[in-house]
């Protein structure tokens, strides 16, 4: 075993299933997709007003898993590679001097000299071609939305992503296995997309010295006298059935379970008197990244294509705005037929922060959130979706046109 050890509460998805894939395909989901469910619960639940999106399945430690609160629902990654599995790969470099600003006790010049080139070395960071992003039919959906975008007089600009974009081109061209423009991104990518597994994890585990044990959840945290900490770690089976608990002892502890499962792990924690020094602030100044979903219904001859790829590359930009900045991703909506619709996926400017509490009885942490926080978000992303009569941003719900998505951040 090497010197560190990674629990990891998921699995390691690198076992094709009975159809030779590792992963489901979102139109036609399995036990693969969700963790523990007996339905698909897919960010976008119905399609006017039909629920063609989700399916019955068999509870299973699948990949995608939505952590339900009173007012908020956030969807994480299980498994080797976390959020990574199941996001759309966007790799955008934040602007140095809002960096600067919201973090100023981290050094600037080396997170831009050396650590974001560094990252985006090992993640493959690449850009869709402008040429073949013209021509091809798998992203009319964007060139439509940046037309509107140009005439409400916002600014476009492609982003970044992880997906190789060469690789997406050979799909087109039918040389290679579809993945992206086969539907697949919110329950993994089969191929493409360099997620953390086969990037970081991966060339960790090459050196000998990681271990990483999957189906592994840490359930309590406590510091011994000489320094150390002690993990209380249980493993279960695919059924999601505790087999086995043992302690795990460390020199040196990292947490990377999230931003929900390290503070449920520090919470629970402080409160049951096994780290009595963390600092009242453990759990407080949580929020949403300002993130909101907006969509709209276009004009019946801004068609916005059967075939759409799963992977963003187009935003609207106008953080430059003094009094409502928002950068919003031109989100794909893959329904696989025509439905004159454009998505966005709106990242705004708001303070509004929420705070987590350990609950002894569910030994679970709740979130203090109001539906009212996300006012700001929804003000901030209005420009995205003004150039049409009809538009909505109702913050993380949204609905229009019979289209209904639970909150997310």
């Amino acid at each position: 075993m090497g010197r560190t050890l990674v629990p990891e509460r998921g699995r390691l998805w690198n076992q094709p299933a009975e159809d030779g894939k590792v992963f489901c395909p979102m139109r036609v989901p399995d036990r693969r997709s969700m963790w523990f469910r007996a339905r698909t619960e897919a960010p976008l639940a119905t399609f006017l007003w039909l629920d063609v999106v989700n399916r019955d399945i068999t509870p299973y430690p699948g990949v995608l898993d939505r952590v339900r609160f009173d007012a908020m629902s956030v969807y994480v990654g299980r498994g080797v590679g976390g959020g990574s599995l199941v996001n759309g790969g966007m790799a955008v470099t934040p602007a140095r001097a809002y960096f600067s600003k919201v973090l100023p006790q981290v050094d600037a010049a080396e997170m831009y000299d050396r650590y974001f080139p560094l990252a985006h070395r090992m993640l493959g960071v690449n850009t869709v071609a402008p040429d073949w992003f013209e021509s091809t039919k798998w992203y009319r959906f964007a060139r439509v939305s940046r037309t509107h975008a140009h005439r409400a007089g916002l600014r476009t600009t492609f982003v970044p992503g992880v997906y190789d974009f060469s690789y997406m081109r050979r799909e087109e061209a039918r040389e290679v296995i579809k993945s992206a423009l086969a539907g697949e991104v919110i329950y993994g990518n089969n191929h493409g997309k360099r997620s953390l597994d086969r990037t970081y994890l991966a060339a960790a585990l090459g050196t000998g010295e990681v271990t990483i044990e999957t189906l592994h959840r840490v359930r309590a945290i406590r510091q011994e006298p000489d320094g150390g900490h002690v993990l209380t770690v249980d493993r279960t089976d695919e059924t999601g059935r505790v087999i086995a608990t043992r302690e795990i002892g460390c020199r040196h502890l990292f947490l990377g379970a999230g931003s929900l499962g390290t503070t449920e792990l520090l919470l629970r924690a402080r409160e049951a008197g096994a780290l009595p020094d963390l600092p009242v602030e453990v759990g407080l100044g949580w929020g949403t990244n300002g993130n909101v979903m907006t969509a709209r219904a276009n004009h019946v001859w801004d068609t916005t294509g059967e075939c759409q790829s799963t992977i963003p590359v187009m935003a609207i930009d106008d953080s430059a705005n003094p009094t409502t900045p928002v950068f919003a991703e031109i989100a794909p909506l893959p329904m696989g037929l025509e439905h004159w619709i454009s998505l966005y996926l709106a990242i705004t400017r708001n303070l509004e922060r929420g705070s987590f509490a350990y609950d002894r009885a569910t030994d679970a942490v709740k979130l203090r959130w109001t539906h009212d926080q996300n006012q700001p978000s929804n003000c901030g992303a209005q420009p995205t979706a003004s150039e049409e009569v009809l538009s909505t941003a109702l913050g993380g719900d949204w609905e229009f046109r019979g289209i209904r998505a639970p909150q997310r951040t």
